[in-house]
């Protein structure tokens, strides 16, 4: 509480021109200090136990409520999160899931190159992807027996 005290204080010192140097500075701050905290709750191992499915629901209840206090993209995100909030939960239903995909997503992110990630990204990608998958399984791409050195040669024996 003390922290934003202080920062509340020196932005009333300031001018309006200076506003947006300011927030920016100051989010800066309150950003490192959220880090400071975490990193200092983390040394001392008190980590952040996951809350059941009902703490989960009341407490999005509640901020939805509140919504028209945030601005517009907020808004929208808290509408798409109701929208599709079985599915942000469904880990719940599933003994043993996981919370988070990070294992999942470590994975990928240390054994594919960069360009393999990104097409990835699309649901073209990803089809286009499985198609070649299943190429590889089903023997599709095999090493060829002639060369296309061979074959030239072929051709230019057949042509004289």
């Amino acid at each position: 509480m003390k922290f934003l005290e202080k920062l509340l204080k020196k932005q009333s010192k300031k001018s309006n021109s200076d506003n947006k140097d300011w927030l920016k500075e100051a989010k800066q701050k309150f950003y490192d200090y959220l880090k400071y905290l975490e990193n200092g709750r983390r040394r001392e191992g008190k980590n952040l136990s996951q809350r059941n499915l009902k703490e989960a629901q009341k407490n999005f209840e509640l901020l939805f409520q509140q919504k028209m206090l945030f601005p517009q993209k907020i808004r929208e995100r808290l509408e798409m999160i109701k929208k599709n909030w079985e599915y942000f939960t469904a880990f719940y239903n599933i003994k043993g899931c996981p919370a988070t995909n990070n294992a999942i997503e470590n994975y990928y992110s240390t054994s594919l190159k960069t360009h393999r990630k990104k097409a990835l990204r699309t649901e073209k990608g990803i089809l286009n992807h499985m198609k070649i998958a299943a190429l590889k399984r089903t023997k599709g791409f095999q090493k060829p027996d002639k060369t296309l050195i061979t074959i030239y040669g072929l051709l230019k024996m057949v042509s004289t």
